[in-house]
């Protein structure tokens, strides 16, 4: 009897042993708000999909719906305010995406392609509200930029409940995309004529060769002597400004400095220094 036994505990103690404790699932909800200058389609971490993509339309404002996350809705409508404060788009159309999740289920790496359906600046806001804040964090931000009609931007967003775990939003920058916000920008007239349009994007055809040539460290150089080149034409544009004298050919906005300029760093950052 004594063996018997002996032999029956041994399985229920490794049964026991490959038991694993899981995490408590909190529940919060995933806010994106954006202006009517896009569409946008967000890809959660599993590579599913729910939003607007209008590439392939015959109607960009129309696009296609896609619903692929679970619980996840994507809208556009008509609105009487805006949860951005200051937004030029009061009364204006919204894009909405909410979103009940579970943590840390669905935490991970969230991909945000924002695509242009006019040209013009967008105002983008996200925010994650928890059921309890005293167990996984809250975040919220704002981002505004450049688009062109038929243009795309994306973002990643990358969350975890955790406290003390990283929470964080990054632009994805190619070089497709600052050739996209000097158009924008110049076609809204917050840049100068077509002389400096054109010249610059010479500048950036240096820039594209040496990428072609996989010489990064040169290409480097180019695009840092491009960025001084823009901060070189805001000075001159902030004196005009002061003066309050008429804009010369050559100017650039605040507006489009700040989102250019951005551009820039976000891409000579993933050179190599040397």
């Amino acid at each position: 009897m004594e063996f018997r036994m002996k032999h029956m505990i041994a399985p229920l103690l490794a049964i026991c042993a490959l038991q694993v404790t899981v995490s408590a699932q909190e529940e919060a909800v995933l806010w994106i708000t954006t202006t009517n200058e896009v569409h946008f389609v967000v890809i959660d971490p599993y590579s599913r999909r729910t939003g607007r993509d209008p590439r392939g339309s015959k109607e960009l404002w129309v696009g296609t719906s896609v619903r692929e996350i679970p619980k996840a809705n994507y809208s556009f409508e008509s609105v009487g305010d805006s949860p951005i404060d200051d937004s030029p788009h009061r009364n204006d159309v919204m894009h909405r995406f909410t979103y009940r999740f579970t943590s840390p289920g669905n935490d991970g790496a969230y991909m945000i392609d924002l695509f242009g359906i006019e040209t013009g600046m967008y105002r983008f806001y996200l925010h994650v509200e928890p059921d309890d804040v005293d167990k996984i964090q809250r975040f919220e931000t704002e981002e505004r930029g450049l688009v062109v009609k038929g243009g795309l931007i994306r973002y990643r967003f990358e969350y975890h409940g955790q406290h003390g775990k990283t929470v964080r939003l990054s632009k994805n920058i190619q070089l497709t995309n600052i050739r996209e916000d000097i158009a924008a920008a110049h076609q809204l007239s917050f840049l100068g004529d077509k002389k400096l349009f054109d010249d610059w994007n010479k500048e950036l055809d240096k820039f594209e060769r040496d990428l072609g040539k996989k010489d990064s460290a040169k290409a480097r150089q180019e695009l840092d002597k491009f960025g001084k080149e823009v901060d070189k034409l805001r000075k001159e544009t902030i004196k005009h400004e002061d003066k309050k004298i008429p804009k010369p050919s050559k100017f650039i906005t605040q507006d489009a400095y700040q989102v250019i300029r951005e551009d820039i760093d976000i891409l000579l950052n993933q050179l190599p220094k040397k």
